[in-house]
């Protein structure tokens, strides 16, 4: 069905005319139909301009293909070179499980010290001595033992016999402030299972109280 339409403008002799066409059928016809049109307007000297919409893919596979059955090759991507992130592996496990408490070498009381007999009592020692922190309490503890029992390496043993007889208390690692006065004041030296008082720490335990 072809429908024409007139436009004069009122101030113009020009003329326009529209045609538009209007096909019904398979897609195979409107492929003719589309085709035909063409043809007709090149014999007119007219160029054309049609718009063939593009045919869906299941006509265009050969007989007896199925779409299902056609492989596409995927476009070449470059594939970003960024490493993944890895999180970090967690040192203790499985975060769910109950962290072991730590345990810590139980100490001993010396009961064959004797902190009463000689010239002068620990007790009496460590009240002129007056220590405020658990480092001076264990340059006190070593000193009196070197200067009164020739005792020169001490043991968690022997600290916890003192300070149970003061009624000091005592840490739960009894051995840390020893490990720390080594290690980072060189006040102790490691001997064997126990720890020597250095001169630099019979200096310091001198000091405390003056």
């Amino acid at each position: 069905m072809a429908k024409n339409r007139d436009i004069a403008p009122r101030d113009s002799k020009g003329k326009v005319t529209f045609v538009m066409f209007q096909v019904e059928g398979d897609d195979e016809t409107l492929q003719q139909g589309f085709r035909a049109m063409e043809q007709a307007f090149q014999r007119l000297g007219t160029p054309a301009r049609v718009h063939v919409p593009a045919a869906p893919i299941a006509n265009l596979l050969p007989k007896g293909e199925r779409l299902d059955t056609v492989q596409v090759e995927p476009e070449n991507v470059e594939q970003d070179n960024e490493p993944e992130y890895t999180a970090p592996e967690n040192g203790n496990g499985d975060n769910n499980k109950p962290t072991k408490p730590r345990k810590y070498t139980q100490p001993n009381f010396l009961t064959d010290l004797e902190l009463t007999a000689g010239q002068e009592s620990f007790k009496g020692y460590a009240a002129t001595k007056d220590p405020k922190s658990d480092n001076q309490k264990y340059l006190v503890v070593a000193r009196w033992l070197q200067q009164h029992k020739s005792i020169d390496t001490v043991t968690i043993d022997h600290i916890f016999t003192c300070f149970q007889a003061m009624k000091w208390p005592s840490q739960k690692d009894i051995g840390q402030p020893l490990r720390f006065m080594t290690r980072n004041n060189s006040y102790f030296q490691k001997n064997g299972k126990g720890w020597k008082l250095t001169h630099v720490g019979g200096d310091a335990a001198d000091a405390i109280g003056g």
